[in-house]
């Protein structure tokens, strides 16, 4: 299937400067671009083939590209294989404290499909939704090497164990996280829904074992007038048609956007699981009547 998200225009503010390129646990974390709760202007930013440092005005600062990741060839794609794991988290979460949507570009270092491309896509998502919908910073993060396994731990002291990487070819193609297969945990959706004026382009959700929360990110942009989200009677309905409410402190959301604009929402609920459909009450301009758009959130078959 092809990147829909290299088509996917975001509105963002212009950034003035960045100091740096990755965050680094011996150093200050970088200076992050001013945010803002309400998107608003011409749609500038592509994402992901446009970082937040490539649509800004040039401003004379200096950016390291990012890290070149090295890989090790297996004999067979299936096998066992030494696959540089700490390089490329450690690139991909160095540039996701800084620049969410440069770092979106390293599903481009994946196997197209994948469990690893879910899984970046995902990651950069709930990031950037965070840049749009609120004033928080961006997380840092510490990528330690555990031998066979790569730790990663956010300022929260929230962590993940990383393991058992898997190419397909040359790109990644899976692995595990706290000792479980990805595939199990990260799903890929890419079927335009479309009502009314709101456009639903793909949504990637990953229920990490840590916590157990299925966390759902869903690219949106509305054409033909505006939208309106109703996100306090969203939910999430389970293949057993058991409702789950949003958790509203591990989300972020917009409450409307524009006719031709863009953006990303992350959604979480606490205890569900793949197999349903995520459920959002919306109004769009084009009808001004109460509707509600359904987003399969599936594991592949």
């Amino acid at each position: 299937m092809r990147r829909r998200l290299a088509t996917i225009a975001l509105a963002v503010v212009p950034v003035a400067t960045i100091v740096g390129a990755a965050a680094s646990a011996a150093q200050p974390a970088p200076e992050q671009p001013p945010k803002t709760t309400v998107a608003t202007g011409p749609t500038t930013t592509v994402w992901p083939t446009t970082s937040m440092v490539e649509a800004a005005p040039s401003t004379g600062v200096s950016v390291a590209p990012p890290t070149t990741i090295g890989t090790t060839v297996p004999t067979s794609p299936t096998a066992p294989i030494t696959f540089d794991g700490f390089t490329f988290l450690e690139n991909f979460y160095s540039q996701l404290a800084v620049d969410p949507f440069a770092a979106a570009n390293v599903a481009e270092m994946t196997a197209p499909g994948s469990d690893a491309y879910a899984f970046v896509l995902h990651e950069a998502g709930a990031a950037i939704a965070i840049y749009n919908n609120t004033t928080v910073p961006l997380p840092n993060y510490t990528v330690t090497g555990n031998g066979a396994t790569v730790s990663v731990c956010n300022d929260a002291d929230e962590c993940d164990s990383f393991g058992d990487f898997r190419i397909a070819g040359v790109a990644l193609d899976t692995f595990s996280i706290d000792g479980e297969p990805l595939a199990q945990r990260v799903s890929a959706f890419e079927r335009p829904t479309t009502v009314e004026a709101l456009s639903v382009d793909g949504n990637y959700a990953l229920r990490r074992p840590r916590d157990e929360a299925l966390s759902v990110v869903v690219l949106l942009g509305s054409e033909g007038g505006g939208t309106t989200f109703f996100w306090e009677r969203a939910s999430y309905v389970d293949i057993a048609g058991n409702p789950f409410a949003i958790d509203p402190a591990a989300s972020q959301y917009p409450q409307r956007i524009e006719d031709g604009q863009f953006t990303v929402a992350h959604v979480t609920f606490a205890g569900a699981q793949h197999g349903g459909q995520l459920e959002i009450p919306i109004t769009t301009d084009l009808t001004r009547v109460a509707t509600t758009i359904r987003i399969p959130v599936t594991l592949r078959s």
